[in-house]
C-alpha cells in the first residue's frame, strides 16, 4: 500500500488527544453520601469494572477513528505487483476494427461509434505527457511517430470504415513495429472491436504473444448475435457467354444467424436494370444455393450486382461482378503455307463471321506480336524456336489461348521443348494405322460440348471418328489437364492444358484428311467454334476480387499510358503498376478501395472489367462478447499478458488511473471511521456526557 497524500500522514498526532483526556481527566468526582454503604460495595465493585471496560474501548475506539480519517485523506492505494508498470510517461497504441462488421449495432449504437467513444473516454484519462497512436486494422501504421494528447484526440474523428481485416495474431505480432517510434518508459496496447470469430480470431488456434514489455488490453465491444442473410461465392456456370443467349450465374444464400428468414428477395442488376429475380426462404445456418439466368443484351465489359433486401445488416447486400461478353475479335490463324485451302482457314474465312481472323504463315511469326489476338490456332506446328516458345509462354500466362494441330513432318525437339516449358508433357513419334482406330469417348460434361447435343438420343449419335496417323501424347500431370477426346486405345485425341491464366487445347493429329476423318464429320464446325469461343473468354470471363486479399492483375495495356481504376461516379484510382514485355501488372495492396465494380481503363479506352467485393467471412456476424472473451484468453493461457476491459469508458478511465496511481483504498478507511462512531454510539448507549464522569460511591 501506498499514499498519494503522504503530508496528511501528519494528522496522526491528532491521536494524542483522546489519550490525553484518557489519563488527565481533571473533572472532580461527585460524592453521594449514603446513611449504610454495606449493601451498595458489591454493586460498587461490578460497576467500576464495567465502567473501566468502557473507557478502554472508547479510547481504542477513538484512536481508530483518528487514525482511519488521517489515512483517508493521505489517499491510500493498493500498488500492482509489477511496480515498473506504475511509473514514467505511458507510449499508447489504440487499435481500431474498423472493418465492415463493426456496423453491427446493439442498444447503444453502431460499434465503430462506440469504439471511437470509448478511444475518446480512454485517451482523455492519460496525463499530457503521454504519447498516443491510434490506428484502424484495415491499416496498420507500423513505425509510426507518436503524437500527444490534444492532437490525437482531433484525430480520431478521421478514422473510418476499411475492409483489410487483421486477425489478433496479426496484430500481436506486429506490436513490436507498432511501437518502433514509441519512447515512454510504459507500452500499453488496446484492441478495441467486436472480435468477430472468422476474421479478428480466426487464427487464435495459433496465437503466439511473447512480448512481455506491452500490457495488452482487449475491449469487446460487441454484445448480441445479430440476424444476417448475405450473398456468398457467386460464379458464372455458363464458360461461353454471348449478347443474345441467357448467362446463367449461380450463388449462395447464407444465414448466419439463429432464426429463419423468409422470403428474401434476390435481383440481378446489371448496368441499372433488373434483369432477374426470385424470392427465398433460407433457415438458421443454412447455404442455399440459387441459380439466375438473364440475357446480358450487349457486348463487351459489362457490371452489374446481386442485391437482397436484409435490414438492419446491410453492409453485404449487394455483390458485384464484371463479366465479358464478346464483341468481333480477331483471331490468329498461323500455318505451314498462308495460301492453303486448309478446313480450317475455310471455318474461319467463310464459316465464323462471329470472328475476325488474321492468317499468317509460320515463316512470318518474326513479325507478329501475339498479345495484340485473344486467341491463336497454329493450322501445322512443326518446328518451335526459343523465341517463339518464350512468346508462346507469356502470351498464355497472360490470359491469351492456344489452339494447334501439329504438323505432319513437326521437329519433335522443339515441340516438346515447347511443352516441357508449359508442363503439359511430351509427344512421341506419330504412328500411323492402316484401318484406322476409333474416337469414340467425349467428356460431354466439358463446356466444349455445352450446348451441341440438344437430348440424349443426340449424345448417343455422336460422330464415330477415325484416326489413322496421332501423335501419342503423355501427359504430366503437372498442371490442371483435361482429356476432352480419347481414342479408343486410352490415349487422348483432345486435351485442354491450363497454363498461367490462359488454356492451351492441343489435338495429338494434324488437320489433313490422311491423319483422320474428324474434317469430315458434321461435329467438326460445332467444336472448333466452341474452343474458339472458349479461348476468346479465357482468363476474362469474370474478374473478382476480395477486399483485403487482392491478387495481382496481368492485363495487355500501353507501357507509354497510364492505367486507372474508374468507379462508377467517374472517380480514378491508379494501381501500382509493373511492366512485363507487353503485360501490365497491376496491384492493389496499397489502395484503399470501396465494394463495387470498375473499369480499368487507359485514357477513355476500357480494357477490362473489375469488381471488388466484402469477404464472405466479414458477413458471418458472430461476435466474442466480454465473458466469451475472458474464457478465450485462458484457453489461450494468456491470462497474465492479456486483459479483458468492458465496453464503458467511465470504468475504462477508472482501470487507466488505477494502473497509474494503484487501486484507490480510502472508502474502506472512510466506512471504518464511520464504524468507529457507530460503535462508540452504541457502547455510550445515546449518553455521551457520561463518559468523563467517574463514578464514586460514599458512605456515613
Amino acid at each position: 500500500m501506498a499514499f498519494l497524500n503522504p503530508a496528511a500522514l501528519w494528522g496522526l498526532l491528532a491521536i494524542a488527544v483522546p489519550v490525553i483526556v484518557h489519563f488527565f481527566n481533571l473533572q472532580r468526582p461527585r460524592q453521594i453520601l449514603f446513611s449504610n454503604v454495606a449493601f451498595v460495595r458489591e454493586v460498587k465493585r461490578t460497576v467500576v469494572r464495567r465502567v473501566n471496560f468502557q473507557r478502554w474501548l472508547l479510547l481504542a475506539l477513538r484512536i481508530l477513528a483518528i487514525a482511519a480519517a488521517v489515512l483517508m485523506f493521505a489517499d491510500p492505494v493498493q500498488i500492482s505487483d509489477d511496480r515498473q508498470l506504475l511509473q514514467g510517461t505511458r507510449s499508447v497504441v489504440v487499435v481500431i476494427d474498423n472493418s465492415e462488421s463493426m456496423k453491427s449495432d446493439n442498444e447503444r449504437g453502431e460499434y465503430f461509434r462506440q469504439a471511437i467513444s470509448l478511444s475518446r473516454n480512454l485517451i482523455k484519462a492519460y496525463q499530457q505527457e503521454d504519447e498516443f497512436l491510434v490506428t484502424g486494422t484495415s491499416n496498420l501504421s507500423l513505425q509510426s511517430g507518436f503524437i500527444g494528447k490534444d492532437e490525437i484526440l482531433d484525430q480520431l474523428e478521421n478514422l473510418s470504415i476499411d475492409q483489410n481485416t487483421r486477425s489478433i495474431g496479426d496484430i500481436l505480432a506486429v506490436t513490436p513495429g507498432l511501437f518502433g517510434q514509441a519512447v515512454g518508459a510504459v507500452r500499453e496496447l488496446y484492441v478495441i472491436s467486436d472480435f468477430q470469430q472468422s476474421t479478428i480470431l480466426a487464427d487464435s488456434s495459433q496465437l503466439i504473444f511473447e512480448d512481455s514489455s506491452v500490457a495488452v488490453k482487449l475491449v469487446p465491444v460487441a454484445t448480441r448475435q445479430p440476424d444476417n442473410v448475405y450473398i456468398a461465392d457467386h460464379t458464372f456456370e455458363s464458360q461461353i457467354l454471348t449478347s443474345d443467349n441467357p448467362a446463367n450465374l449461380s450463388l449462395t444464400l447464407v444465414n448466419s444467424g439463429e432464426n429463419s428468414i423468409l422470403d428474401v428477395s434476390v435481383r440481378v442488376v446489371l448496368e441499372g436494370n433488373v434483369v432477374a429475380i426470385s424470392n427465398h426462404s433460407v433457415d438458421a445456418g443454412e447455404r442455399k444455393p440459387v441459380e439466375l439466368s438473364f440475357i446480358p443484351g450487349n457486348s463487351g465489359w459489362l457490371n452489374g450486382h446481386i442485391e437482397i433486401d436484409d435490414n438492419p445488416i446491410d453492409f453485404d447486400n449487394k455483390r458485384y461482378f464484371s463479366f465479358y461478353v464478346p464483341e468481333k475479335e480477331k483471331v490468329l490463324i498461323i500455318g505451314s503455307d498462308a495460301s492453303s485451302e486448309s478446313r480450317i482457314r475455310l471455318l474461319y474465312e467463310e464459316v465464323f463471321t462471329q470472328v475476325e481472323p488474321v492468317f499468317v504463315s509460320e515463316r512470318s511469326l518474326g513479325s507478329i506480336t501475339l498479345a495484340d489476338y485473344r486467341s491463336v490456332v497454329f493450322d501445322g506446328l512443326s518446328n518451335v524456336s526459343s523465341g517463339l516458345s518464350s512468346q508462346i509462354q507469356s502470351y498464355l500466362a497472360a490470359g491469351g489461348s492456344v489452339m494447334v494441330f501439329p504438323d505432319e513432318d513437326a521437329s519433335l525437339g522443339g515441340v516438346n521443348s515447347l511443352l516441357g516449358s508449359l508442363n503439359a508433357g511430351q509427344i512421341q513419334e506419330s504412328i500411323s494405322v492402316e484401318d484406322g482406330i476409333e474416337m469414340r469417348t467425349y467428356d460431354l460434361g466439358h463446356p466444349v460440348f455445352s450446348g451441341m447435343f440438344t437430348e440424349e438420343t443426340d449424345r448417343a449419335k455422336a460422330d464415330i471418328i477415325r484416326v489413322f496417323q496421332y501423335y501419342p501424347f503423355q501427359l504430366s500431370g503437372r498442371i490442371q489437364q483435361t482429356v476432352i477426346m480419347e481414342m479408343e486405345n486410352g490415349l487422348p485425341f483432345l486435351t485442354e492444358h491450363v497454363v498461367g491464366s490462359g488454356r492451351l487445347f492441343w489435338f495429338s493429329v494434324n488437320a489433313s484428311d490422311s491423319w483422320t476423318d474428324l474434317q469430315v464429320k458434321t461435329i467438326f464446325p460445332p467444336l472448333m467454334y466452341r474452343i474458339t469461343q472458349i479461348m476468346n473468354q479465357t482468363g476474362s470471363l469474370s474478374l473478382d476480387q476480395e477486399i483485403g486479399a487482392f491478387s495481382p492483375l496481368e492485363i495487355k495495356a500501353s507501357a507509354q499510358k497510364r492505367l486507372d481504376l474508374r468507379g462508377e461516379s467517374g472517380d480514378r484510382f491508379t494501381p501500382e503498376r509493373y511492366e512485363q514485355g507487353a503485360i501490365s501488372r497491376l496491384v492493389f495492396d496499397n489502395m484503399s478501395l470501396s465494394p463495387g465494380s470498375y473499369d480499368i481503363v487507359q485514357e477513355d479506352s476500357v480494357l477490362a472489367g473489375i469488381s471488388f467485393n466484402i469477404s464472405d467471412e466479414e458477413s458471418d456476424l458472430k461476435f466474442s462478447d466480454a465473458s466469451a472473451m475472458e474464457v478465450w484468453v485462458k484457453q489461450q493461457a494468456l491470462s497474465d499478458k492479456v486483459e479483458i476491459l468492458p465496453p464503458a469508458g467511465d470504468v475504462i478511465a477508472d482501470k487507466v488511473v488505477e494502473s497509474r496511481e494503484g487501486t484507490p483504498l480510502w472508502t474502506w478507511f472512510l466506512w471504518l471511521v464511520l464504524i468507529c462512531l457507530l460503535v462508540e454510539v452504541l457502547v455510550l448507549g445515546g449518553r455521551p456526557g457520561k463518559i468523563f464522569r467517574k463514578p464514586t460511591l460514599a458512605g456515613n
